[in-house]
């Protein structure tokens, strides 16, 4: 028996026990439950699957192994049961942690115990059947258009460039960062982005606006502002929550969940995605040709829009008056 004695030091008399007892369950066909440990086998799991992962990723993990040990106590690998996992769940929702961070720490259960269940140390896996958390109503506001006139007016240079293509893109922060000239098509008057997300190209109508504000040349249009870090307090998202949004009266601190992490504040740059996308489903754009301009997150539904829905979407994108 492999399992039996993994850990065991020198205690023979308790390898033989557990020795007989598989010996005993073999002979019937059956798969017992592993009595060793719930933390000596996830420590071990943990160790063996570690060189696979990147830094912050071993780190993030660990944490989810030390917060359920913490949540479980000291029981034995064959003793978590689905009751077990569902409260830990739970509980991790009770303490306002996000839907996405609650199905990573149920994932990685799933793994841990889908693993002990093809090695048979136990009979049958805890974390079958349990679901992930319900998805939340999004924390975000969009602008209003007064709002986001005001943000052009308060700004310029690379930020009011910035603010524009965003807002009539309807493109997340970083692909709208990385444009350069060779993005721009004059004569057919569109905008490629390259987006990171999806790892696609999208193309969108150009905005007359945007158009007549763009300045000449061949570079990078955010040279700037995209030399940034992308995270943190010195990344554009943040320079602009805490010293852009202000200059229009919107003021935000971050405020804290019962666990201690940072909740999403109403408006950010993301804002102006949702303006756009609100502004034409006011002017009377389909759905589908609100996601012509604003992309949708599958890039195979993105992949089938036809001149025609271009054609169709810049007539509505150019009735957004700014």
């Amino acid at each position: 028996m492999a399992w039996a004695a993994e850990g065991l030091g020198c205690n023979w008399s308790r390898v033989k026990a557990l020795a007989l007892v598989e010996d005993l369950a073999s002979a019937h066909g059956e798969t017992i439950a592993d009595p060793a440990p719930l933390a000596e086998y996830m420590q071990e799991w943990r160790r063996a699957h570690q060189p696979d992962w990147s830094v912050s990723s071993a780190k993030t993990f660990t944490a989810i192994e030390k917060g359920f040990l913490a949540h479980v106590g000291g029981l034995a690998l064959g003793q978590v049961t689905a009751g077990h996992i569902t409260s830990y769940r739970d509980k991790l929702m009770t303490l306002g942690r996000s839907r996405r961070t609650v199905a990573q720490h149920v994932k990685y259960l799933r793994r841990v115990f889908k693993s002990a269940l093809e090695s048979e140390r136990i009979p049958s896996d805890p974390t079958a059947g349990i679901g992930f958390p319900a998805p939340q109503p999004s924390r975000k506001q969009p602008f209003t258009m007064s709002q986001f006139r005001a943000l052009l007016n308060k700004t310029d240079g690379e930020w009011h460039l910035l603010i524009l293509a965003a807002g009539l893109t309807g493109q997340r922060l970083n692909d709208v960062l990385a444009l350069s000239h060779d993005d721009i098509d004059m004569e057919l008057g569109t905008v490629r982005f390259k987006r990171r997300k999806n790892k696609d190209f999208h193309y969108v109508p150009l905005h007359p606006s945007l158009a007549s504000a763009l300045p000449d040349g061949f570079d990078k249009l955010f040279p700037e502002l995209d030399a940034l870090p992308k995270h943190g307090s010195r990344s554009v998202s943040a320079k602009f929550r805490e010293q852009i949004l202000p200059m229009i009266g919107i003021v935000q601190e971050y405020g804290h969940d019962l666990n201690g992490n940072r909740q999403v504040t109403s408006h950010s740059f993301h804002s102006l995605r949702h303006m756009l996308s609100t502004e034409l489903n006011r002017i009377g754009a389909s759905a589908e040709t609100r996601m012509a301009i604003v992309g949708h997150d599958d890039k195979k539904v993105s992949a089938g829009y036809t001149h025609a829905d271009l054609d169709v979407a810049k007539d509505m994108l150019n009735r957004v008056v700014v």
